[in-house]
């Protein structure tokens, strides 16, 4: 979905909270942008987001999933968010023999069809 809160614009997801009631999370970036706390009123415009969303794979990653097959099949079948955990797993590690670690421990998991 796409969001504006107060003219700042946002794209994400809504979450079920169980029930019929759903939720859309303002992350801290966006309140201290609006000089919003908790609690604080805001205007909010939400329309339905029918653009496709693309996850960008670091290119290490792409070069071993190329060989793992099996691993990329996955890959390819999860939803945005589901590729954006594992790319961010990734990311989040700039250490190279950390990050090689961390793209050998997600081709294991996507080989065994495992969402983070």
């Amino acid at each position: 979905m796409k969001a504006k809160f107060d003219n700042i614009e946002y794209r994400g997801s809504i979450v079920k909270m169980g029930g019929r009631c759903h939720i859309i999370g303002i992350t801290k970036d966006i309140r201290k942008k609006l000089g919003k706390d908790p609690g604080d009123i805001i205007f909010v415009e939400v329309e339905k987001d029918e653009e496709e969303r693309v996850v960008e794979v670091p290119k290490d990653f792409a070069k071993i999933m190329e060989e793992n097959l099996e691993a990329k099949e996955f890959y390819e079948i999860l939803s945005y968010s589901g590729k954006r955990k594992y790319v961010n797993l990734i990311n989040s590690e700039k250490k190279a023999e950390t990050r090689e670690k961390r793209i050998t421990e997600a081709i294991l998991k996507l080989k065994d069809k495992v969402k983070l």
